[in-house]
């Protein structure tokens, strides 16, 4: 085996394991951000519960806007079928899922170093659907946007909830 092919083998191994953690990380956040939260309760409930509210709202801006994913995508896994709202790509689901993920648990804990990491895995995320083609920029960016409009209006919606039992 030469130094050549010892690379080519880590160069190779590495973009897998950046491929499987951007099309995975809203899984990877959710179990994170739970672990972290699990002795908070009213704030995990939030979490959860506007984690669904996001799903449904990415679905209904996705109906609404219409605008279809790019032409020629590069097929991550065989059950990358995409039917009714997720046909359609803007805004981008995994980008909005993952970033709704940081920007809560930031509001939360206030932890820089939980920040930096999920921006990394949102970063991982946002190249990941990029690079197969799933999303144009644009479809990205505006994921970004909404996931972190909802996690900044989740976090003050049961922020203030909980300030006010406590009044």
């Amino acid at each position: 085996m030469t130094i050549t092919s010892i690379i080519e083998k880590i160069i190779s191994y590495t973009e897998k394991t950046v491929d499987y953690i951007g099309y995975n990380s809203a899984v990877i956040l959710v179990i994170f951000t739970g672990y972290v939260l699990k002795n908070q309760l009213p704030y995990l409930i939030g979490y959860f519960s506007f984690f669904a509210f996001n799903i449904l709202i990415n679905k209904l801006i996705k109906n609404f806007i219409q605008q279809p994913r790019p032409k020629n995508p590069i097929h991550y896994s065989d059950n990358e079928i995409y039917t009714n709202a997720e046909q359609y790509g803007m805004p981008s689901g995994h980008v909005q899922l993952a970033v709704f993920s940081v920007m809560y648990l930031y509001m939360v804990k206030r932890n820089v170093l939980w920040a930096f990491m999920g921006i990394f895995l949102c970063a991982i995320t946002f190249y990941q659907r990029w690079k197969y083609r799933r999303h144009t920029v644009e479809q990205l960016i505006a994921g970004g946007i909404v996931g972190t409009l909802i996690g900044y209006f989740g976090y003050n919606t049961i922020n203030q909830y909980l300030s006010k039992r406590m009044v």
